[in-house]
């Protein structure tokens, strides 16, 4: 096992390495990809860990669209003060991975309008730029007039949105699985050996792999109370709006699973008593916003 800052490489997402048994984990759900999707993937997430210079990539999820689906990759960078650097790609049924694109203000402020089903054309416009000024053929005079430098939204700029708020509000993983370096580097806790099941199905044991954004747990990271701490990052039983988690067991009770009611589709597993755990996304890109008015 590679280890970096002291501490062994994991992730909340599927590795490249464990996508099949990751999928199988959550397969009761639907979440699965087909045998040519599988013999694709995996190598391909290989390539774009070798030629992006990550030091882990994962499997994030499929979105599905009308005439084509996206599949989402996150490349990982634990080298990072505090959190570690994510990054997401995205790719169609040929597999050959690019970034998600980076939204400015004005398209991050449309692109929070729109609804719908992906269409799965990612070039497709769903809102227009400015039309290019007319000049007056009578005019005689050069007038300056301001530039209107909107960029047009398309869908992959749609994509890039959804992939980033389906990761805020879900990134799964057990409490204790991770812990804060002296360094301040965010890392596999050593003596993480699974949560028993005492603690595996209960939502206050599982966590969100994000930047924390509680003002308590920022606070702490500031103190050195926060070193080697496993509590500095945001538990799902604090989520609005309540009621959003599902938490089951298999037939077995020795898998627990942990299902997204926001983001229907999202499904993270935890093998009791074990280092293994992940998630992954498998739906139509769509918010429940109803969900509030159905608890």
């Amino acid at each position: 096992r590679r280890v970096h800052g002291g501490f062994p490489k994991r992730f909340v997402k599927m590795n490249a390495s464990e996508l099949l048994s990751g999928l199988h984990a959550i397969s009761s759900f639907g979440a699965t990809l087909n045998i040519e999707e599988r013999a694709q993937l995996q190598p391909a997430l290989l390539k774009l860990k070798t030629h992006e210079n990550f030091q882990q990539i994962f499997f994030f999820g499929k979105i599905s669209g009308v005439k084509k689906d996206y599949y989402i990759a996150t490349g990982v960078k634990f080298d990072n003060y505090e959190f570690p650097l994510k990054k997401f790609f995205w790719s169609q049924d040929n597999f050959e991975f690019a970034e998600v694109s980076e939204l400015d203000v004005d398209q991050l402020k449309k692109v929070k309008t729109l609804s719908g089903l992906f269409s799965g054309e990612p070039d497709t416009v769903l809102v227009a730029g400015p039309a290019p000024a007319e000049q007056d053929e009578n005019e005689e005079e050069e007038v300056s007039v301001p530039v209107n430098t909107a960029k047009p939204v398309t869908e992959l700029d749609r994509l890039s949105y959804v992939v980033k708020c389906i990761d805020r509000d879900t990134s799964v993983v057990p409490k204790g699985a991770f812990t804060l370096a002296s360094s301040h580097q965010v890392g596999y806790h050593p003596t993480f050996h699974g949560l028993d099941s005492s603690d595996a199905f209960k939502l206050s044991s599982y966590v969100h792999f994000r930047k924390t954004e509680s003002i308590g747990r920022r606070a702490l990271l500031n103190t050195d109370d926060a070193l080697f701490n496993v509590n500095f990052l945001d538990s799902l039983e604090n989520d609005t709006p309540k009621g959003s988690w599902a938490v089951h067991s298999d037939a077995s009770s020795t898998v627990a699973t942990v299902r997204s009611l926001l983001w229907p589709g999202y499904v993270a597993y935890h093998v009791l008593s074990s280092r293994n755990f992940g998630g992954a996304y498998f739906g139509d890109g769509q918010q429940c916003v109803d969900l509030p008015f159905l608890l």
